[in-house]
């Protein structure tokens, strides 16, 4: 099959897999898994028990210990860019010295969900990289600690400090945002960095001081959907009206949850909160607690002029709801075995469509699938499975569907049960 070893036994086109839930122990033998697949570049062990990480692996199991039998001859360097290792009891110790085996030189992105991770990053890890100037893991750029009970937000610095390189950072599911210590001397700080990515869904961001201490993290991209703010039994405002503050707040932001955002949304957003500014508002006093109303008043006036009296705020208001019900336009991808073949289409739909009647839209576009049995996911660059749209109920806005969002069109009968 393969050039690598006797009787070709490697597997030189295998670029993915997946050996979650087994039971692998030893990280000899995932070693000897990656040396076998000399070009693999996804590696999933999620929920696999491993042991510690010994600083010298030992020959992996049934090894052949003769030259002729085996498998592999050439000189091997692991290809490895995404490890995916959610719910394995991972320590950062067990990382640290799978850096210093130099077991995957090329890793980029690291899975390290629900793993107990309460730091997010020890301070010993991003003390000792400033200290010795040695980085682990120098080439990582993407870092996923969600489900973690994370609560520190002194997590965004050590994440900076420990790997340099990184670009987003996924903290969705954990307890960030029941205090803003630590948000605001990390907006503060002025230090070059490359983290211009930041994921909060399903935090614990229920106020508009958390709100206003979040606005002064300067982002190119932010996820914060799912928060107690804005999805509680008694909800402070609508997605949408958080999105708009957002917008306003944040002049860097070119993407808010997973949607790009438009010159004409952001003109919108900035002279609706231009405003609300001169008002009596809660919303307005709630982020003075922990931003610069007045800056931000500033800065927007420079580019809008003075809005002033009831016409401006009507004005505000009609843009306001026109941003609402404004058309999007998605593009609905079929998946499925049965339509694969079908052509991709795009549809402007409103924000105020619900997912139910989404699927009733995709089900008249691609009829060889049942109704009942269509389902659709948004696509996301920073989740390889994309997030589901499995609530009816809710309408597109709450997901932060906008322009150019890619919806996936796929067949229940296709997924296979998972146990």
């Amino acid at each position: 099959m393969g050039p690598h070893g006797r009787g070709g036994r490697s597997f030189p086109n295998l670029k993915s897999l997946w050996l979650d839930k087994t039971l692998i122990s030893e990280w000899a033998d995932v070693a000897a898994i990656c040396e076998l697949c000399p070009n693999l570049e996804w590696l999933s062990l999620s929920r696999t028990r491993l042991k510690p990480c010994p600083t010298v692996l030992s020959p992996p199991v049934g090894k052949p210990t003769s030259v002729s039998e085996c498998l592999v001859l050439k000189p091997f360097i692991c290809k490895v860019r995404t490890l995916v290792l959610n719910s394995t009891r991972v320590t950062w110790a067990d990382l640290l010295a799978l850096d210093g085996l130099g077991l995957f030189p090329h890793l980029e992105h690291l899975h390290l969900a629900q793993n107990g991770l309460e730091e997010g990053i020890p301070l010993e890890l991003s003390s000792e990289v400033a200290e010795s100037r040695h980085l682990p893991l120098p080439k990582l750029q993407s870092l996923v600690l969600d489900s973690n009970k994370i609560s520190d937000w002194t997590v965004l610095r050590r994440a900076i400090a420990a790997f340099p390189s990184l670009q987003a950072l996924h903290l969705n599911n954990n307890l960030l945002g029941e205090s803003i210590e630590g948000l605001a001397a990390a907006a503060a700080d002025q230090t070059p960095r490359r983290l211009t990515g930041l994921f909060l869904n399903e935090n614990k961001l229920a106020s508009w001081r958390s709100i206003g201490a979040l606005a002064n993290y300067a982002l190119l991209e932010l996820k914060v959907q799912r928060i107690p703010l804005t999805d509680s039994g008694s909800p402070l405002a609508s997605p949408m009206l958080l999105r708009q503050i957002l917008i306003a707040l944040m002049p860097t932001l070119l993407r808010l949850n997973a949607s790009e955002v438009t010159v004409k949304e952001r003109t919108a957003a900035e002279r609706y909160f231009l405003s609300v500014a001169q008002l009596d508002n809660p919303i307005v006093k709630g982020l003075a607690e922990s931003c610069k109303i007045s800056e931000h008043v500033e800065r927007l006036r420079a580019i809008h002029g003075n809005v002033v009296g009831g016409d401006v705020t009507e004005h505000s208001q009609a843009s306001r709801s026109a941003l609402f019900n404004a058309l999007v336009e998605v593009t609905l991808r079929p998946v499925g075995a049965a339509i694969v073949e079908k052509p991709v289409t795009k549809k402007k739909v409103p924000h105020t469509m619900t997912v139910a009647e989404l699927k009733r839209l995709a089900h008249l576009l691609f009829k060889q699938v049942p109704l009942d049995r269509l389902t659709l996911t948004l696509a996301d660059d920073g989740l390889p499975f994309g997030v589901p749209l499995d609530d009816e109920v809710r309408e597109l806005g709450f997901f932060g569907i906008g322009d150019g969002a890619e919806i996936r069109v796929d067949d229940l009968a296709d997924i296979p049960c998972k146990g």
